[in-house]
């Protein structure tokens, strides 16, 4: 659920307050308050449970909680694949860079839905592991 502060705000600033006697109806006085004759009962503080609950509802995960973290998470992915090329622009490719991108996409390559996403990231989890074989790291 999103919480649009800005609708509460222009609607409480278009609200029409009475002024003067324009408003048509009885004025308070305080004779008219203290002659009311029996004192109304107080009523017990209802439950928050309420409240409670719909604050336990915005701290469990929802969609655009993974949709963020997937989407940190592909960044991460593009930025390790951008380094790893231009080590091999360069021509000086660290082990580190390909391991931090075996890493990456191992880590949560169960949670991905989409099997040509899955397939992309095999290719080139593989393509990794033959760069690491070439420089005598991965067996």
């Amino acid at each position: 659920m999103r919480i649009n502060r800005q609708g509460a705000l222009n609607r409480t600033a278009s609200a029409k307050r009475p002024t003067g006697k324009a408003g048509g109806g009885q004025k308070f006085s305080i004779e008219q308050a203290s002659s009311g004759g029996t004192a109304s009962t107080v009523q017990a503080p209802r439950s928050l449970g309420s409240v409670d609950a719909l604050l336990a509802l915005q701290e469990l995960p929802d969609a655009t909680t993974s949709t963020r973290r997937a989407l940190r998470h592909a960044e991460d992915i593009l930025d390790a694949l951008e380094d790893v090329q231009m080590g091999l622009v360069v021509g000086a490719l660290p082990k580190t860079q390909l391991n931090r991108l075996l890493g990456l996409i191992r880590r949560e390559q169960d949670q991905v839905p989409d099997p040509k996403l899955t397939e992309v990231l095999k290719e080139v989890e593989l393509r990794a592991q033959v760069e690491l074989a070439k420089l005598g790291e991965f067996v």
